[in-house]
């Protein structure tokens, strides 16, 4: 156990904001994940922004919220996910 070192480097002290960062388009909106394979689009004209089904710190995934949030019901996967370009709805 003498190998292991569980000291604070410091390094965690910048918070992400929603939005911010230098991402590549198709990042999720909240924390920046870009796989393909892990990122869907909002599909609402109006809207068009990508996020992940990770949860980091919220309730539930960052599309899952983001869609009951803006009561908004239509995903599409990315062009490079397994699926390819997929389009996802959710019905009531």
């Amino acid at each position: 156990m003498s190998g292991l070192n569980f000291e604070d480097t410091g390094g965690d002290d910048e918070v992400f904001e929603y939005g911010k960062g230098d991402f590549t388009e198709h990042a999720c909106k909240y924390c920046g994940v870009a796989n393909p394979a892990c990122v869907v689009r909002c599909n609402v004209p109006s809207c068009r922004k990508w996020f992940c089904n990770s949860r980091g710190n919220t309730s539930g995934s960052h599309i899952v919220n983001h869609l009951v949030g803006a009561k908004h019901k239509e995903v599409c996967l990315h062009k490079d996910s397994p699926l390819g370009e997929t389009i996802l709805e959710c019905y009531n």
